[in-house]
């Protein structure tokens, strides 16, 4: 019978994996007391099969995995999946877990590992689990993901409505990357807008709210046509030119994201 063989949480920062024997999932947002768990993004638990695990002789945890399943077939487990734990735990299975420089001590090597880190989920409904749950993968359910951030990045502004705004960091947590990805947004709006695909980057701010026309040249007049009310601000050396918007007003919620 397929079933959970192990739960772990990530409850701060810089710390193991805690295992637990049961675990509280959150719709739209993870597993209760877990540091990853968001409602804006599509890796709110990392699932991982235990055969993989012992194939490859790495501890039960090591990938910073939440759940680790036994016995379901490895051509069931994919991204676009829909995973049931127990009774009421439902979790959609997104994208494939990158192998990445953290687990590079525990594991074999890092393309040993690819493919059988795990896979990424979203918890489509509230419920209780525990270790020994019955655990059934049906495939094929929903769209999967992206296995390439460019495109999660495309995804995910297609999907910031009208009249919203999201800021820099909403868009790594969005597209399923980690915050050093900071860095190649600008880049990655560029390459949007030169590709001539709609995608919503006018509806990107920074931290503060702040427009970028540095990056997005017509963002104020389209911001406006939408509604959007722009603010003038300054910075200390008091540049002309700078706007910004209320984030507690305009600021999308994005709840919803990834559960249809």
């Amino acid at each position: 019978m397929s079933r959970i063989a192990h739960l772990f949480l990530k409850k701060a920062a810089g710390k193991p994996r805690t295992p637990v024997l049961s675990a509280t999932g959150l719709r739209g947002y993870g597993l209760e007391g877990d540091l990853h768990a968001h409602p804006i993004s599509p890796r709110q638990v990392l699932v991982t099969r235990k055969e993989d695990l012992d194939e490859l002789d790495i501890a039960y945890g090591a990938l910073m995995e939440n759940i680790i399943v036994e016995g379901i077939r490895a051509d069931f487990f994919q991204p676009g999946a829909l995973l049931t734990i127990g009774e009421n735990l439902q979790i959609r299975l997104t994208f494939h877990c990158e192998p990445c420089k953290e687990i590079a001590s525990v594991v074999p090597s890092l393309k040993a590992v690819r493919g059988k880190r795990g896979i990424l989920g979203v918890v489509l409904s509230d419920g209780r689990i525990t270790t020994g749950d019955p655990a059934t993968c049906t495939p094929g359910r929903f769209k999967p993901l992206s296995e390439v951030p460019f495109e999660r990045f495309l995804e995910f502004i297609g999907q910031v409505p009208s009249g919203k705004v999201v800021t820099y960091k909403m868009v790594t947590l969005g597209m399923g990357v980690a915050e050093g990805y900071l860095r190649a947004i600008p880049g990655y709006i560029e390459k949007a807008i030169a590709s001539g695909w709609e995608t919503h980057v006018h509806r990107i701010v920074d931290e503060r709210g702040g427009t970028i026309q540095k990056h997005v040249p017509h963002q104020l007049e389209t911001l406006a046509l939408e509604g959007v009310e722009l603010e003038k601000r300054a910075d200390l050396f008091s540049t002309p030119g700078l706007f910004g918007v209320s984030l507690s007003r305009y600021r999308w919620a994005g709840s919803s994201l990834y559960l249809g």
